[in-house]
């Protein structure tokens, strides 16, 4: 299996087409859904759906009839996989482009220690509803799950199931929760850390009134990165209340919604900590339509380091954190879980890095 490219959107549809076919949902000589109707729920472009489809008729699990579209062949293909062969399934929460930015590093590194032990993954989303279904109809079945991002508000659905499947687990908290009354692991950027560094950066700079764009506190990074915020507030002797910060579900649109209603305060910020890279983008938009410079007039700090971070105008001064290394621990752990599945559940956090670029800066005179 080969490292993680941009392929990874159309293959994701092709292995769920494949598990809804053994699964039964789509059956022999009946149609698949159209190519736009993919599209949509999918979240991906309809060149990416055709892909997809090519694929699974060259490999004999659909044929296609002429201006009809594709259908489910009577006589798919025996599953290829050996016997004793372990199967992972990586639930996600969003195929939005930033989040798959985010999360291929961490794949990568996840696929590098798997491949070593011919484990292979299959992708699935959790915005489906069909967590259950996946492990009831995977084939091998799945032995072990690992989660990108672990909600709040859907770890109470998922986590009595994981139980239930007796599945090894790896997640993203940063802390494990044995109530659910199974072992499993976690492995984490240390974002507190992260958001410390971040504020702290923008104090020594002289920036007193600093605005915090965060993300949704139901995902566990969106929670302790605010901590980390008011943590070096505090810290650093500065006020911290609620009139700087304004909660988003992580879009650009929300932070850019956000940061134009902090600049009508009275007092605006002077600088901006943004709980991810992607709600930075949303930041500088609205900074730019303000026509306010940066790092002149405001200075804006992300999280994450994207690859698009180093691009922006100007490029962001950002929190690298360590996702190729967090997939490989992921891997790691995985691997001990499964051939230790009594062992104690077990926390790893990793360090992250304060990347200075050229979108911080001291702020206005007299201000």
């Amino acid at each position: 299996m080969t490292p993680l490219k941009r392929e990874f959107v159309w293959d994701t549809l092709r292995h769920d087409i494949i598990e809804q076919i053994r699964g039964g949902t789509f059956k022999s000589d009946e149609p698949i859904l159209p190519t736009g109707k993919l599209s949509e729920e999918y979240g991906i472009s309809t060149v990416s759906v055709r892909r997809a489809i090519d694929e699974l008729v060259k490999e004999g699990w659909l044929y296609r009839k002429r201006h009809v579209g594709a259908f489910v062949s009577s006589s798919p293909p025996a599953d290829q996989e050996r016997p004793g062969t372990i199967k992972v399934i990586v639930f996600e929460p969003s195929m939005q482009p930033h989040y798959r930015d985010y999360v291929q590093p961490l794949e990568s590194g996840l696929q590098d220690v798997l491949d070593k032990d011919h484990i292979y993954t299959v992708r699935a989303l959790l915005t489906d509803q069909r967590w259950e279904a996946y492990l009831d109809d995977a084939r091998p079945p799945a032995r072990a799950v690992v989660v990108t991002e672990l909600s709040s508000e859907k770890k109470p659905t998922l986590m009595p199931i994981f139980a239930r499947k007796k599945v090894a687990l790896v997640t993203n908290e940063t802390a494990t929760d044995d109530s659910y009354g199974f072992h499993y692991d976690c492995v984490s950027a240390d974002h507190r850390q992260a958001a410390r560094a971040a504020t702290l950066h923008l104090v020594e700079l002289g920036h007193r009134r600093i605005a915090h764009v965060a993300g949704s506190r139901s995902v566990v990074a969106g929670c302790v990165r605010r901590e980390g915020y008011l943590s070096a507030l505090r810290e650093a002797g500065i006020a911290s209340g609620d009139e700087l910060v304004r909660e988003t579900n992580w879009l650009i649109e929300d932070a850019y919604g956000a940061t134009r209603e902090l600049l009508e305060l009275d007092d605006p910020p002077t600088a901006f900590f943004a709980s991810s890279d992607t709600l930075a983008f949303g930041v500088l938009r609205a900074l730019r339509e303000r026509a306010l410079r940066v790092p002149d007039d405001v200075s804006v700090v992300g999280c994450d380091d994207l690859e698009m971070s180093s691009h922006t105008d100007p490029p962001l001064t950002t929190i690298r954190t360590p996702r190729e290394q967090i997939g490989r621990m992921m891997g790691q752990l995985l691997l001990d879980r499964i051939a230790h599945p009594d062992k104690q559940s077990s926390a790893v956090l990793l360090q992250t890095q304060l990347i200075v670029r050229e979108s911080t800066g001291p702020p206005p005179e007299g201000e």
